[in-house]
């Protein structure tokens, strides 16, 4: 057996390949009594095995063998708080327990697309605020809307792969100092919200490739099926509202889900604010755990730190809780304000606290968002620059490089 978190190349890719078939398999098979009791401690060893056979040294690679996280612990979720988990989900306009009467081949195929659908999408359990798909409802006219938008994000991964070999990898640079910070507030604006951007672009690109595919081989409906990845990055004017609305959503279900589970273990009343608080803090801890997990199954040396490895994603996720816990204390001292000077109607009292969000909220929320990323988003950005996982193109060829590569020749030539 390889060692844990292995600095190098080792081990066999066979965990990773039997850790998705076998949650699959859990939920395929007839409801049974120790079904949990057994598949818990199977799916357990399962994961240790793949942080213990970490085969590539390509950090791409080690991020998708560790990314599983979301899939699995959506799964154990399931097996240890719901023992008949046939009887809580089922796809709508389908009959109510559908699984409970099915044969071994077409629950299989139930299972599978449970365990593919961390959103729920068209399920009865379908989180809050998915984005409507903006395709037609044809495969013609959902594949030429998608050929479009992957022709755009393309593009946009392309021109930012250009600048990051550019500016950051150049030829003898020492990986370990890399930082989005520059000498320039200009630059470093740019270098921390193309970071931003250089995550969001390439799972988009990834995700409209799968769902084209998927569509024109029969795989669902483009407007039930398959709606955007990512919400309204318009709607983002609070840090809570860009987490729930915008990119939390393949994890959203999960990360409620055990919240809601560990509020009941600890009999905590729903709906007050310890319940709020230690749910959101909860989330965000489970989510910073796993997010350095990531990073510190990245190849590393001596020279790279447990900070740089862990804790550095670890408390740029981690960080999020206190300051959207911040950001709702200004919100409710702001609406006790206001309804008192204006929501008052002649002697009455303001029957509640809700106000209309005006133009000027949005635009001091959008300050207070993109100020709030600029201030911690080195933490990420640099721990990704400095494992060299932003060197990895999702392109099989670029369009702009050798138009730019031709001009600065020409530029030099001229010169």
């Amino acid at each position: 057996m390889s060692s844990l978190f292995s600095p190098t190349a080792a081990g066999s890719i066979i965990p990773h390949l039997l850790l998705p078939l076998v949650q699959i398999f859990a939920f395929a098979l007839p409801p049974f009594r120790y079904r949990s009791h057994i598949f818990v401690p199977l799916i357990l060893a399962l994961i240790y095995g793949t942080w213990s056979n970490l085969c590539s040294d390509a950090p791409d690679l080690r991020g998708f063998m560790i990314g599983q996280w979301p899939w699995y612990l959506n799964t154990l979720e399931k097996l240890l708080f719901h023992p008949v988990p046939e009887k809580e989900y089922w796809r709508m306009g389908r009959p109510a327990q559908e699984a409970m009467s099915m044969s071994f081949f077409s629950k299989l195929k139930w299972s599978a697309a449970l365990y593919c659908n961390p959103r729920g999408i068209g399920w009865n359990y379908q989180v809050k605020g998915i984005p409507k798909q903006r395709a037609p409802n044809t495969k013609m006219g959902f594949f030429l809307q998608q050929i479009k938008e992957i022709a755009i994000v393309f593009l946009a991964i392309d021109a930012l792969n250009m600048y990051t070999s550019r500016y950051y990898y150049k030829p003898g640079a020492d990986m370990l100092t890399l930082t989005v910070r520059a000498d320039t507030w200009p630059r470093e604006i740019w270098n921390v919200y193309s970071a931003q951007a250089g995550q969001f672009l390439t799972t988009t690109y990834l995700y409209l490739q799968i769902a084209t595919f998927s569509v024109l081989l029969g795989g669902g409906q483009p407007k039930v099926d398959w709606p955007p990845l990512y919400g309204s990055i318009t709607e983002s004017y609070t840090l809570r509202r860009f987490w729930n609305t915008f990119w939390q959503q393949l994890t959203r279900h999960m990360f409620v889900a055990y919240s809601h589970d560990l509020r009941d273990i600890l009999h905590i009343r729903r709906g007050t604010w310890l319940s709020r608080y230690s749910e959101l803090y909860f989330t965000f801890f489970l989510s910073a755990l796993f997010h350095g997990l990531v990073t510190y199954a990245m190849p590393y040396g001596p020279d790279h730190t447990f900070h740089l490895r862990f804790t550095m994603w670890f408390n740029f996720v981690f960080w999020q809780a206190p300051a959207i816990q911040f950001e709702d204390f200004v919100i409710w001292c702001y609406k006790r304000v206001v309804t008192r000077t204006e929501g008052k109607v002649g002697d009455e009292e303001p029957k509640g606290r809700e106000i209309k969000v005006r133009a000027w909220h949005k635009v001091v929320g959008y300050i207070w968002v993109l100020g709030w990323w600029y201030s911690i988003m080195h933490w990420p950005a640099d721990a990704v620059l400095r494992f060299g996982v932003v060197k990895a193109n999702p392109l099989p060829f670029s369009v702009l490089n050798p138009i730019v590569t031709w001009v600065e020749n020409a530029m030099a030539r001229s010169g």
